[in-house]
């Protein structure tokens, strides 16, 4: 799996990701039963070519300008946790246990609340870089905002990860 995906240039990853979740799922019993794995992985592949498609948009942005480079985490922000969501409930319907395919019941509103403070620190950041001038060298303030923004979220981290996995546990079906 490893060796088709760095040739193929991760085209292959949705294909191996198939086989992986099917050997996993196959071998987890549950109750004695095994789970099984049912997706297509050319599904799989137009989300995964969606997502690298904004990654690279958004990387590129960066590069003309600050402005550009919030424009598109706005973007980016404002998508993503719609994709977590559909992501979820295409997985888990793909999930079976005993002839029963598995759901996701969450809302994309749910979906924002979970994932918005992950976006809040950095949108702070790179709003604080569209405010600088277009200078070689930040001020001191942007930096010590960097590191001050930086040091909130890392102790945030915790319950980012806790608003995101109740998110996904509460709407397991």
């Amino acid at each position: 799996n490893l060796l088709l995906t760095l040739l193929t240039l991760s085209l292959y990853h949705p294909w191996a990701k198939v086989r992986r979740l099917r050997y996993f799922y196959g071998n987890t019993l549950v109750g004695s039963q095994p789970l099984g794995f049912h997706a297509d992985p050319r599904k799989m592949l137009r989300g995964y070519l969606l997502v690298a498609l904004m990654l690279v948009l958004y990387s590129v942005a960066g590069h003309f300008s600050p402005l550009a480079g919030l424009l598109a985490f706005v973007i980016v922000a404002a998508i993503w946790p719609a994709l977590l969501k559909s992501s979820l409930q295409f997985r888990l319907a793909n999930t079976s246990w005993r002839g029963l395919r598995l759901r996701f019941r969450g809302t994309v509103r749910g979906a924002y609340a979970a994932l918005l403070p992950f976006f809040g620190p950095g949108l702070l950041i790179v709003g604080a870089l569209v405010a600088v001038p277009d200078q070689e060298q930040p001020p001191l303030w942007y930096g010590l905002l960097s590191l001050g923004v930086l040091a909130l979220a890392l102790a945030l981290v915790p319950w980012f990860w806790w608003k995101l996995k109740k998110y996904q546990h509460d709407h397991y079906a």
